[in-house]
């Protein structure tokens, strides 16, 4: 079973404009709104491509409740604490020009016994679970360490752990065992502090952070770099591939990078090899870039994109 813990979900509202004017009166074309935050992403995903897993993480108000309900429609369980405090909203502005303009809510405060009845609730999934993941950000109230906290929890119940989370959260969360990251291009660089123009470099980025891992005590240590219209590169104890593009057309890359972890792990839990993963990992990205706003991939698509999925060895 695949545990997400989601610290900072959110409703995802997506507004389309025919052209984004600044400090002018924008007309909406078309709204979307859906339930948001990586690790529900994730859930979501396994849930579709066949996974077991369950979603944990704080929700509250009218926009938690909304949550929950797109969860309970798509057959995703969850384990979500309830909190005093409304879960946020984010919005995002599709103008047809670019990437979307994001305006992220910082998220709510979280109370010490909220914190509590999540950290129970973790330790009692993890017992069962195959994999925590940990993704997303974290609220203002709570300590950037909290990530690396919780982390050590899960594998003290016995459950491999993965985390995909930027910045300070991420630099704590490295100095525990980890057996899975998935940063992209811009997060491994800041990592390590260096740029990585190239494929090579990207393959000795991923190499590096794998022996990082290792050294903390994971006996697989798995690292995926994602590379967006490069594809991606993993490590693992059996070696390093690229995974080439599938040619897609992009309508939005929102949660492409929740749906290959989920694809993955997918694969993982179903004893596939880290290479036959990292094509799961391609194939669900692709699908759900292929979706508008912030929905996610269908599983026919998956379906007609995994046989176009292709990995390649990196000396």
């Amino acid at each position: 079973m695949i545990v997400t813990v989601t610290l900072n979900p959110c409703v995802d509202r997506t507004l389309f404009v025919a052209g984004l004017r600044v400090h002018d009166t924008n007309r909406v074309t078309q709204t979307e709104i859906d339930a948001g935050g990586k690790g529900l992403n994730l859930s979501r995903v396994a849930t579709r491509l066949g996974a077991k897993t369950v979603a944990l993480g704080f929700l509250g108000g009218e926009a938690g409740d909304y949550v929950r309900l797109r969860l309970a429609q798509e057959g995703v369980p969850e384990r979500c604490t309830p909190i005093a405090a409304p879960t946020r909203t984010n919005v995002s502005i599709e103008s047809g020009d670019g990437p979307p303009t994001t305006l992220n809510e910082p998220g709510p405060s979280i109370l010490p016994a909220e914190f509590g009845a999540l950290r129970a609730e973790l330790t009692t999934q993890a017992e069962t679970g195959e994999w925590v993941v940990f993704a997303g950000s974290v609220p203002p109230s709570l300590p950037r360490t909290v990530i690396a906290d919780l982390a050590r929890c899960a594998h003290e119940a016995g459950c491999r752990v993965m985390v995909d989370a930027d910045g300070e959260v991420m630099q704590h969360a490295m100095g525990e065992c980890l057996d899975f990251i998935k940063p992209n291009r811009s997060e491994a660089e800041r990592l390590l502090g260096r740029s990585l123009p190239e494929i090579g470099d990207v393959a000795a980025a991923a190499q590096e952070l794998h022996q990082r891992l290792v050294a903390q005590g994971s006996d697989l240590g798995l690292v995926v770099i994602s590379l967006g219209a490069d594809g991606a590169v993993m490590t693992s104890p059996r070696g390093t591939w690229h995974g080439l593009p599938i040619p897609v057309e992009a309508r939005s890359t929102i949660g492409s990078g929740d749906s290959m972890v989920a694809g993955i792990l997918t694969a993982l839990t179903s004893g596939l090899s880290e290479s036959e993963a990292l094509r799961y990992g391609l194939a669900a990205g692709a699908a759900t870039a292929m979706t508008s706003g912030s929905d996610i991939g269908q599983r026919a698509d998956f379906d007609a994109l995994l046989p176009q999925a292709r990995v390649q060895p990196l000396s």
